[in-house]
């Protein structure tokens, strides 16, 4: 009798031990939230548990934390690299793709996800096409790096890529289509930011117009030639087009003009900024003057020129000339 007694509290003492609530008890919301909290190698492991869990992380794989990879890049064949510094991986011999590792990428987001300036963009797109289809998804990236023709770019970002930055190198007569057409508000968000890299000039009323079109251009980072016009009007348009917006927020936020005339650099600066026309803030920094024009609702325009002195492949030293236009709120 004694001995049974025994045998029974320690079953007890035992129980008191063991959760009185099993995993497939678990609420779901509360799992998913424990799921988020965990790193992609944690949560590969939890899709062993039970069937639950797999299926919960597969409905939620696009939203729960991804294996983070360095570069992928296209030339004529596809390299990963998954380091900073490491070894790239060739995923391509000619047409053959080496799919066990490409299905394993939609566990993956990319730091860069990069088109190569000696691959022609149609064979860029078709690798990229073929890429995701094999990976089972879109590429994911935070930033893509690319050369070649904006519609295809933007085919590639609504159906293949998913990136959060878009850094986009254009020839001038595409530049200036898309400006004219208004095709930059079709590329849908995301992306956030769009970087758009052409440094051939572009007419500055093409420039103008396009800022008061209305279209939301804040997402954009222009990098342009400096326009081959009379600079003083066009900054006195500018400035005035800023002060009378009734929507700063829908402009530009970052306008860089690159050139190497040091005359139109320096006479501008004085003309528009030092002799009164605007109404001003200046700064002087080394290599760098910045001016400020303020509004009284909190909205800022700087113009800053500046001198950047780059070696030639010859050595030479190379004098260019940058004008920035900031737009922000502080």
């Amino acid at each position: 009798m004694l001995s049974t007694r025994r045998k029974s509290n320690t079953r007890q003492m035992k129980n008191l031990g063991e959760p009185s609530m099993s995993s497939e008890h678990i609420p779901t919301e509360l799992l998913y939230n424990i799921f988020l909290m965990l790193n992609r190698e944690e949560i590969e492991k939890c899709q062993l548990v039970t069937s639950r869990w797999k299926d919960l992380i597969d409905t939620n794989s696009p939203i729960l934390p991804l294996y983070l990879f360095h570069e992928m890049c296209i030339t004529r064949e596809i390299f990963m690299i998954r380091e900073r510094g490491g070894q790239a991986m060739k995923l391509s011999h000619g047409d053959r793709l080496d799919l066990q590792i490409i299905r394993s990428l939609k566990n993956v987001v990319f730091e860069r996800y990069i088109w190569s300036e000696w691959t022609r963009s149609s064979v860029a797109e078709e690798m990229t096409k073929k890429l995701a289809k094999e990976s089972g998804g879109s590429i994911k990236t935070i930033e893509f790096y690319g050369n070649g023709l904006y519609d295809e770019y933007q085919q590639v970002l609504e159906n293949y890529v998913q990136a959060s930055k878009v850094h986009l190198k254009l020839m001038r007569t595409e530049l200036k289509q898309l400006f004219t057409k208004n095709n930059f508000a079709q590329l849908s968000t995301p992306p956030s930011r769009i970087c758009i890299d052409c440094r051939d000039p572009l007419n500055a009323k093409v420039l103008l117009d396009f800022m008061k079109s209305g279209n939301d251009a804040s997402r954009f980072t222009l990098i342009l030639g400096t326009p081959r016009t009379d600079l003083v009007h066009f900054y006195g348009n500018l400035v005035q087009l800023f002060k009378e917006s009734g929507n700063p927020e829908k402009f530009s936020r970052h306008i860089q003009l690159v050139g190497r005339d040091h005359g139109l650099f320096y006479s501008t600066s004085r003309t528009i900024f030092d002799n009164g026309i605007v109404t001003c803030t200046r700064k002087d920094e080394e290599n760098r003057v910045v001016y400020q024009i303020d509004r009284k609702d909190g909205w800022v325009l700087i113009v800053a020129f500046q001198k950047d002195i780059t070696e030639s492949e010859d050595e030479d030293l190379i004098m260019n000339y940058k004008i920035e236009l900031i737009v922000l709120k502080k």
